[in-house]
């Protein structure tokens, strides 16, 4: 095999890596970067190659972009793709490795698609492959990708039970966003559980998780877990104060969604104290700003429920406290990220 050759697929993996490095935070640059290593894929010289090689790479790519097309919520256009990788992996030497790859990116889609027992049986076969390769760090990947859907499909005590036994198999060097990723899912099903002073205890170890990050949103995704923690506490101005700072890095960085999830947050916040006005008016702010940006028409919906609710006499506090609790539950859904 040529130089050229060479070059042209050590291309194409570092393109992949580039995706993959963007997959916590950027969807769109993940997007571009899988997009162009599935255009290089395509040029491939099968006789330069051979088919195995051309296959087996273009295999890859394909389950890598569907993954990417995942991640930006591009459900209908990650199928397609899925469905390319299947179709190359056949044609191809059959590597279990890459069947394993392909089977954990398949694994993700289903959950986004709300198959759960599907995807968390197919996390099974992941991680007793990659155990019976003696690949600790691959197997609890599986673990941990599986704590968390699980948590997701209403399951969290279960979820943190599996999260945990994946922590104990990961290599932090290797993957040390995933590790983040895996911390965070813990604090934060424990925080939808009440167990506040449990996640303050913890909160000095993990910092430097957060802290070792070279972009602002890990930290700011932990400003949000301490306003929850603060809320929760009853330590209203400290948590106020964080969630501001949240909400504002997070419309900075314009990412809607975790903006418009920690806004609800301070509605919760501000209703207990009894701050309605303020409540219905985020309420509208949130109703114009998804109107803009086209999200979520049953949000929107379930926004304008909120306003109303505030509207009503007597004060309605247990009716504002369930718009809030179903426009959460939405937004979780629709701007839910898996790693």
């Amino acid at each position: 095999m040529s130089n050229d050759s060479r070059d042209d697929l050590a291309r194409i993996h570092l393109l992949l890596d580039r995706s993959q490095a963007q997959r916590y935070d950027r969807p769109a640059e993940m997007v571009y970067a899988a997009e162009l290593a599935q255009a290089s894929a395509a040029h491939l010289d099968v006789e330069r190659y051979g088919e195995t090689t051309v296959a087996d790479t273009r295999a890859r790519v394909w389950a890598e972009l569907a993954n990417a097309y995942r991640v930006a919520d591009a459900l209908g256009l990650a199928e397609g793709a899925m469905n390319q990788a299947f179709g190359y992996f056949k044609a191809g030497s059959g590597d279990p490795e890459l069947l394993a790859l392909i089977a954990d990116r398949l694994a993700s889609l289903l959950c986004h698609l709300r198959r759960f027992p599907e995807a968390l049986a197919l996390l099974d076969h992941v991680f007793a492959f990659y155990r019976a390769r003696g690949e600790s760090h691959l197997a609890g990947r599986a673990l941990v990708t599986k704590g968390l859907y699980m948590a997701n499909s209403g399951d969290p005590d279960r979820g943190v039970l599996t999260t945990c036994d994946g922590l104990d198999l990961l290599d932090p060097q290797r993957e040390p966003l995933l590790t983040l990723a895996a911390v965070h899912n813990l604090l934060w099903v424990a925080t939808e559980m009440g167990r506040f002073d449990l996640v303050r205890r913890f909160l000095p170890a993990v910092r430097p998780l957060y802290d070792a990050q070279p972009n602002r949103l890990a930290l700011l995704r932990l400003r949000w877990i301490e306003g929850r923690v603060a809320a929760g506490l009853g330590e209203t101005p400290e948590g106020e104060a964080l969630f501001q700072e949240a909400r504002a890095g997070f419309d900075e960085a314009g990412l809607a969604f975790p903006a418009s999830m920690v806004a609800l947050d301070l509605a919760l916040l501000w209703l207990g104290e009894g701050r309605l006005a303020e409540v219905k008016s985020l309420a509208e702010e949130l109703i114009a700003s998804f109107q803009r940006l086209r999200i979520g028409r049953e949000a929107i919906v379930s926004l304008i429920m909120l306003r109303r609710a505030c509207e009503m006499e007597g004060q309605a506090i247990e009716k504002i406290r369930e718009a809030i609790a179903k426009t959460t539950a939405i937004l979780q859904e629709l701007g839910s990220r898996k790693p």
